[in-house]
């Protein structure tokens, strides 16, 4: 419980909870029942807990292993699930994805985030020669959701673990010149054989593919969609910019929205909701998680903790890129879990050296 009340992210997680109620009787005038965001945030805040203090007294390594075998049944899930459409997901299933590797996570694009946070956390407790397999799994995996933002930030990961040397030097030849080649022959074969499937229409995925190749460039509906509903949120902001509209009022069957879909952004839906504060609010989220990772960094003594630090920071990356293409990044468990855990491990490497980080 002490390692609870001693972690400063618990109190952010209150203070979301606590003030996404204040502002919902504040704003509305009353507790609509109907709005159950609020009641998110309070099981948001006991999640977080809850992961806290159970992952603060279990052994890390044996942790490490079930997330590192999670990872593996995950990313071959993708694939399974974009070779065999419907085969995890039936089609009229809300929030799926028809045509997009997502396995048992039904959204596609939060498939690929929780395949990227999961290969982030288990980097530092894999030793070095055998870290490249985690990046292969990372990339490989994360590939058949189609998800942009996710292939986007594995690679941004991807190059930022090169460029911190979390590589043994010959395991990065081989990844390079051996799994690389093979990967992309092996995978272009099943993204062929995929594509050729009767089942779903593929000019979703074709389009998606092409941002890539046309540098970003793209025409399909669903970037378009975000462009349409960055625009309404920012006006919607200006309009009330001193207190937001309200907790739970960016849903698409609140008046105060009266939009077909919700933000599809972290920073517009706090911005949104609570006005000014809530902006600052999810921003002192993103900047502890980052000055957490500097300062574990900065004084660790093992080569293992300075991993750990790089990891809380690309966790702050992940929350902030992810964040601005995703409005449910606080409410998917496995980015929270691992949260929690890349927390409880920093937080008992101070214990050790007898330090307040």
């Amino acid at each position: 419980m002490l390692s609870l009340l001693r972690e400063p992210l618990f109190y952010w997680f209150f203070i979301s909870a606590f003030t996404g109620l204040v502002w919902l009787v504040f704003i509305d005038g009353h507790l609509d029942p109907d709005n159950r965001s609020w009641r998110h945030r309070f099981l948001l805040m006991l999640l977080f807990a809850c992961c806290l203090v159970l992952v603060f007294s279990a052994n890390e390594r044996k942790f490490v292993w079930v997330m590192l075998g999670c990872a593996v049944f995950t990313a071959v899930s993708f694939w399974v699930d974009f070779l065999n459409p419907f085969m995890f997901v039936p089609y009229d299933v809300p929030g799926a994805n028809p045509g997009r590797g997502a396995g048992l996570f039904v959204n596609a694009n939060q498939a690929g985030n929780s395949l990227v946070a999961m290969c982030i956390a288990i980097m530092p407790f894999i030793p070095v020669r055998w870290r490249v397999f985690v990046m292969a799994i990372m990339l490989m995996g994360v590939f058949p959701t189609f998800s942009r933002s996710s292939m986007l930030f594995a690679i941004l990961v991807a190059l930022v673990w090169i460029w911190r040397g979390q590589f043994d030097k010959k395991a990065l030849i081989v990844l390079l010149f051996i799994m690389l080649p093979v990967g992309l022959w092996g995978g272009s074969n099943l993204l062929t054989t995929g594509l050729e499937s009767a089942e779903v229409p593929d000019e979703n995925l074709v389009t998606r593919l092409n941002f890539f190749t046309k540098l970003g460039e793209t025409g399909d509906e669903s970037a378009a969609a975000r462009k349409r509903v960055a625009e309404y949120s920012l006006q919607k902001f200006y309009d009330n910019f001193l207190f937001g509209i309200g907790t739970g009022n960016t849903t698409v069957d609140s008046k105060k929205w009266d939009y077909r879909v919700s933000s599809h952004n972290m920073y517009l839906l706090f911005l949104l909701e609570q006005g000014i504060f809530g902006g600052i609010l999810y921003l002192s989220f993103l900047g502890y998680i980052f000055a957490r990772g500097l300062l574990v960094m900065k004084y660790s003594e093992t080569q293992q903790g300075g991993d750990i630090g790089l990891a809380l920071i690309l966790m702050a990356f992940y929350f902030s890129f992810i964040g601005l293409f995703s409005h449910t990044m606080l409410y998917e468990p496995v980015s929270i879990l691992i949260l929690a855990f890349l927390l409880a491990v920093s937080r008992r490497m101070d214990n050790r050296r007898g330090m307040m980080v």
